[in-house]
């Protein structure tokens, strides 16, 4: 009788193992993809910054982009396939279809469709995982040109970014180059001041932007003094200088808004324009045009103090102010007398008065000084009595 028991506690776990080994038949209508297709690991999902989620109405598939299948016959099958250079995408036991020129939610349904031809009773499903990668040229007024890496969502501004446009570029006149059709010009400055997405289009697989120079006669500026990046500019066409300030100054710390000079020859004569904040944008420049930004006016300190030099404007320092931050009197200095030069020529004398930009505050020597000094008027009429005392000796 323990035999029996033994011998049958030895059948009972090959009965249970041949039951899960055993082959079940298909039904007649499915089919299955082989062990070769199916992956057992998470999707790969390949992550952009974009600035917006994708559109599948809009957005076109193309050579590089991965598409996730997910075909449920009689097991769970999942893919990554990626579509081929030539724009098919090759599905095994299915067979390539053409996605070209095919918007993502076209290509959707075209592959849905497919499958279904083969494998009648499945469920399909299937998404854009990874987004492709091309390469765009970018030719003229920059200073790297060539080719850049982008994606389907890249868009003009991505490239110009990586390139560096160069002073005299027409960045108001960009045209884009697909094939025999030439798209623009796109005013990039547009996007730049106002978020005008239009005048920043996205790019597309074998596009070439072209970005010419500006003329010197008929286009160029000069930006000068108190700025970053002085030098030659471009000039748009009824540019003011509050539109020009807008797009591309960037001031220095010190500038001084209220001096704005333009430099302009007229019928070969040059003329020296002061242009006023509130003038800004109603002032027309023209080509040519020379504008200065001047710096702001600094506060002097000459004379018998312990620091002499420029310093910054500070709104309602006072003489005696200015004087401290020049580290104060020297021992031969005086507060008695202090004299205020202004811009205007006008002067000014105690140590009480209220400073303006650009101001001269001079510290006079003292009388002590002058008469007990190092050189004093003393010393001196002595060393001319003994001079005079040993003349008359000599005689």
């Amino acid at each position: 009788m323990k035999r029996f028991v033994l011998l049958g506690i030895m059948i009972l776990p090959l009965l249970v193992t041949g039951q899960r080994f055993g082959v079940s038949q298909a039904p007649s209508d499915q089919r299955s993809i082989t062990d070769e297709t199916t992956s057992e690991s998470p999707i790969p999902i390949e992550l952009f910054a974009l600035e917006k989620p994708i559109d599948p109405d809009t957005y076109l598939v193309g050579p590089g982009d991965l598409i996730a299948i997910n075909i449920q016959t009689s097991e769970a099958v999942s893919k990554v396939l990626t579509i081929n250079p030539t724009g098919f995408l090759m599905i095994p036991e299915v067979g390539r279809i053409d996605l070209r020129n095919l918007t993502l939610s076209q290509a959707i349904v075209q592959i849905d469709a497919t499958i279904r031809l083969n494998f009648k009773n499945a469920r399909v499903s299937c998404e854009l995982v990874g987004i492709r990668q091309f390469k765009i040229a970018i030719v003229g007024a920059v200073k790297t040109p060539g080719y850049y890496t982008v994606t389907p969502l890249s868009r003009l501004s991505d490239i110009l970014e990586l390139s560096k446009p160069r002073p005299m570029a027409l960045l108001s006149t960009i045209k884009v180059k697909a094939g025999e059709t030439v798209l623009g010009p796109f005013d990039i400055t547009k996007f730049y001041l106002t978020g005008d997405l239009s005048q920043n289009p996205i790019l597309r697989e074998g596009e070439q932007i072209q970005i010419v120079y500006g003329d010197l006669n008929t286009n160029a500026i000069v930006v000068r003094g108190a700025v970053n990046r002085s030098g030659y500019d471009y000039l748009k066409s009824g540019e003011t200088l509050g539109d020009l300030i807008a797009r591309r100054i960037d001031f220095r710390q010190n500038a001084d808004l209220d001096n704005i000079k333009v430099v302009r020859t007229v019928n070969q004569e040059l003329r020296f324009i002061t242009v006023a904040p509130n003038e800004f944008n109603s002032f027309l420049l023209e080509p040519g045009d020379d504008i200065e930004f001047l710096y702001e006016k600094p506060v002097n300190v000459q004379g018998y103090v312990a620091a002499p030099g420029s310093f910054s404007f500070i709104p309602g320092y006072t003489a005696g102010d200015y004087i401290t931050l020049a580290g104060g009197l020297l021992s031969s200095g005086t507060m008695k007398g202090i004299k205020i030069t202004r811009v205007g020529g006008a002067v000014l004398f105690g140590e009480d008065v209220v400073i303006q930009r650009g101001d001269i505050i001079e510290v006079k020597r003292s009388w002590v000084n002058i008469a007990f000094g190092e050189v004093s008027v003393i010393e001196f009429f002595s060393t001319m009595a003994t001079l005079v005392l040993a003349v008359m000796a000599v005689k």
